[in-house]
């Protein structure tokens, strides 16, 4: 009977064991699935809550310029009132040909790309130096893809300092003020608030080919500011320091340059008066087609041949909107008048004459077709050193080398190409184009007056004293600068800029 007992107890014990263990188990797996369940619980709210945060933060960026911003007080510039930003942007006429909108047009250029009209045959067979110079260039197989802002070809394998400070990154585009036609915004450094404006347009080259005669003749337009003066040579110059003081232009200096006091002032009044403003500021320095003495300081550009990144790029990130003005003439009278230009302030010219003109330009086209058997056509054009010891500016006519990259950084519609023999011949029409262009306010007869009538700019004297080009040297030129001027007519789909219509002296 005790043993019974004994028997009954441990087989209770033993039930309550597995008992408690079959609890214990059960309890644990409760647990470990409670704990799961709270963690994708978590996990779903703060991935909804994410989502919504980016979801606004796109709303707001994308709405941002329909938005109406509080008033500013009057540490605004010298204004003394309050001022508040209009809700609706300056109206401007409408046009098939209107553009799109600047929203994102940096970061994705291939939206802004036009069908290309049919390529025209000229029936040129190009040399074979010229072939062979031009497959050179590693820009040579993606010659045609349109890159906006992002740079030609893949990082160059070496690596270089640059200048004392380095290389210049790109300058990240500002909130544009939506009311204003030209690109400004709201600087804020520290406490101050100040507006600053950039150019809404660029009358980028060449030398000699009349862009001092335009520019002057644009800034007459009532809707366009004199700024400081015509050629400021940030992008490809002072901001590097290349100076006769050997002093760098700040960014915030050369947006002062740009507006001017009076050019600002009229802006805010524009935008206090009406609620927005149609004024505009243009930058005429006619190297920026050509540049070679900025590229090499340019980040992304590091130990390369030729540029990967220009200053167009560099503008174009900036603001994707800009207008480029290009005027282009015969480029062997241009490089005629380049010579006769330069000889009161270049010491290598006193007393030159015609037959001096001649002895630098056989040089120069020796020197060049040196380096095209060697070299890329690409990296002799933008080649500074060679530029340098050529002595005549024989390179600033190869015209589609440049062209064909700014055609790849901005959309055709974003260009205005002049033939200068055009702009003399017809000057009026010429300009009611660029106006057109500048989507500028129509002018009446009795405004386009005045700036028909001005009397042009940069007419010197040099060309009664030296004389007219010798005969022996048109030959060599022509032969020179043929394959470049067809290219140039293929790329433009044009047959003017073959110039054959053009009567040399």
């Amino acid at each position: 009977m005790f043993v019974f007992k004994a028997l009954s107890k441990l087989e209770s014990k033993q039930r309550a064991s597995v008992t408690m263990k079959r609890v214990g188990t059960f309890t644990y797996i409760r647990i470990f699935l409670f704990s799961i369940m709270t963690g994708l619980v978590l996990f779903i709210l703060v991935s909804i809550k994410s989502t919504s945060v980016q979801t606004n933060r796109l709303t707001v960026e994308e709405e941002w310029p329909q938005t109406t911003t509080e008033s500013m007080e009057d540490s605004l510039v010298t204004a003394t009132k309050k001022f508040h930003y209009p809700t609706n942007p300056p109206s401007a006429p409408k046009r098939p040909d209107d553009q799109p909108s600047r929203k994102n047009a940096f970061r994705q250029p291939e939206e802004n790309v036009t069908q290309k009209p049919e390529k025209i045959k000229l029936g040129y067979s190009y040399p074979e130096w010229y072939l062979r110079s031009c497959q050179r260039s590693i820009t040579y197989h993606t010659k045609d893809e349109f890159v906006g802002d992002r740079p030609f070809f893949p990082p160059c394998a070496a690596q270089t300092t640059g200048n004392r400070k380095g290389f210049y990154p790109m300058i990240e585009p500002k909130r544009y003020l939506p009311n204003s036609k030209n690109p400004c915004w709201i600087d804020k450094p520290g406490d101050v608030r100040t507006l600053r404006c950039i150019p809404y347009f660029y009358v980028a080259g060449v030398a000699k080919c009349g862009t001092s005669d335009l520019f002057r003749r644009i800034r007459l337009h009532p809707e366009v500011m004199k700024g400081t003066m015509k050629e400021y040579h940030w992008w490809d110059r002072t901001r590097f320091g290349f100076t006769d003081e050997e002093e760098e232009v700040t960014f915030r200096q050369y947006t002062m340059q740009v507006t001017g006091d009076n050019g600002l002032e009229s802006v805010l009044k524009d935008l206090r008066t009406n609620g927005s403003s149609r004024r505009l500021f243009g930058d005429g320095s006619p190297s920026y087609v050509r540049d070679l003495d900025g590229w090499p300081q340019i980040d992304g550009n590091q130990g390369c041949l030729e540029p990967r990144v220009t200053i167009g790029q560099q503008i174009r990130h900036l603001y994707p909107d800009a207008k480029i003005i290009i005027i282009l003439r015969h480029p062997t009278p241009r490089l005629y008048s380049r010579f006769l230009s330069r000889i009161p302030r270049t010491p290598d010219f006193k007393d030159a004459t015609s037959k001096s003109f001649h002895e630098y330009v056989v040089r120069a086209v020796r020197l060049y077709r040196e380096c095209f058997d060697r070299w890329s056509l690409r990296h002799c054009a933008y080649n500074g050193t060679l530029y340098a010891e050529a002595v005549t500016r024989l390179m600033e006519g190869m015209y589609p080398v440049f062209m064909a990259d700014w055609l790849r950084i901005f959309p055709r519609q974003q260009m205005h190409i002049i033939r200068y023999e055009d702009y003399a011949k017809d000057l009026e029409g010429e300009i009611t184009k660029v106006f057109k262009f500048l989507d500028l306010a129509p002018l009446s007869a009795r405004e386009m007056a005045p700036i028909i009538e001005r009397v042009k700019v940069n007419v010197g004297d040099m060309y009664e004293k030296i004389g007219p080009c010798c005969q022996r040297l048109q030959p060599i030129l022509d032969e020179f600068y043929q394959p470049f001027m067809t290219k140039l007519a293929e790329i433009l789909y044009d047959e003017r800029f073959l110039w054959k219509d053009i009567q040399l002296p």
